[in-house]
């Protein structure tokens, strides 16, 4: 691989838009040569299917925030990543970071691990944030020190937002981060170049991360499709339960061709979609949630999935 590659961080609040903000930019022709490391909070990798980058191009950092795993594991991620490039060396790698992680360690370990230090230099730091949640989004500490560490603020959701609402949103940015610069993304349009680019070196940055609140994954596996008629109910119900932050999922309904993406971001679901393409893995049906002050057994008893061994 080439010395010195840009190594770009994507970082961001829990469903702010990183996933897809990522998929829509690696349709890029100029995108075609990137590594992707994929960091996931749970055990079951969803994103890394969500993107539709190739496999030999992505590689899944799972089971915690990629903040507070040993560097070794962040060193052996790359390794696998690099051994993938062998006959088509990359020209950038972009890692996207769980909704729970400071980007800050990531920028410390490519200067802690040498081999890592000989061969990237640190690119852009690329915070999203999304304009539906608002100023309300930044009386998080997390989000806040997302964004003041980035060198790009990609508002999602800007099509989306309240009549009025992103000025104001804006000039708080402004406020935590005057240096950044700032796109304003609607419908996911925005190029490669708005986003990436590479910046002078800079030392790493000292000082504790924080998680904000304590979040963990729980990660549900059902081996056999689904009712959607009964299902889709009990899960948009659980979807708006105080304390779950996060939940993405991947169904297999019965009678479908293809997996039905599920996705809410602190109590309010979207729309469910057809995921593009069927999924090349199983025909599992795969769900993560991310909630504060539940465990696995009040998700399960909330939703119709009986008492079959059918969770994993």
């Amino acid at each position: 691989m080439p010395e010195r590659l840009p190594f770009s961080v994507l970082t961001g609040g829990l469903g702010s838009g990183k996933t897809t903000l990522l998929a829509g930019l690696l349709r890029h022709p100029a995108m075609a040569r990137t590594g992707v490391v994929v960091n996931e909070y749970g055990e079951i990798a969803l994103d890394a299917v969500l993107l539709g980058h190739a496999d030999s191009q992505t590689v899944v950092l799972a089971g915690g925030c990629v903040c507070c795993l040993a560097l070794g594991d962040f060193v052996a991620a790359i390794r696998s990543l690099e051994a993938r490039a062998a006959a088509v060396p990359f020209e950038r790698v972009v890692i996207e970071t769980s909704g729970l992680a400071d980007p800050l360690p990531i920028l410390q370990a490519l200067t802690a691990a040498p081999d890592l230090a000989r061969r990237y230099v640190p690119g852009t730091v690329i915070a999203t944030v999304d304009a539906l949640l608002g100023e309300a989004e930044l009386s998080d500490h997390l989000i806040e020190r997302q964004i003041a560490l980035a060198d790009r603020l990609v508002v999602t959701k800007g099509d989306l937002a309240l009549a009025g609402a992103l000025p104001g949103l804006l000039r708080r940015l402004r406020g935590i981060n005057p240096s950044a610069e700032v796109v304003v993304a609607s419908r996911g349009d925005v190029t490669p170049e708005q986003v990436f680019g590479l910046r002078p070196d800079r030392p790493p940055e000292s000082g504790p991360h924080q998680h904000g609140p304590a979040a963990r994954a729980i990660c549900l596996t059902l081996t056999e499709p689904v009712d959607w008629s009964v299902f889709g109910p009990a899960l948009e119900r659980l979807m708006r339960t105080p304390g779950v932050l996060r939940v993405k999922g991947l169904m297999q309904l019965a009678g479908a061709d293809r997996p039905l993406v599920v996705q809410a971001v602190r109590g309010v679901p979207q729309a469910p979609v057809w995921l593009s393409v069927p999924d090349a893995g199983d025909d599992l049906s795969r769900l993560v949630f991310i909630a504060v002050g539940l465990d696995e057994a009040a998700i399960r008893a909330a939703l119709p999935i009986g008492k079959r061994k059918e969770i994993a």
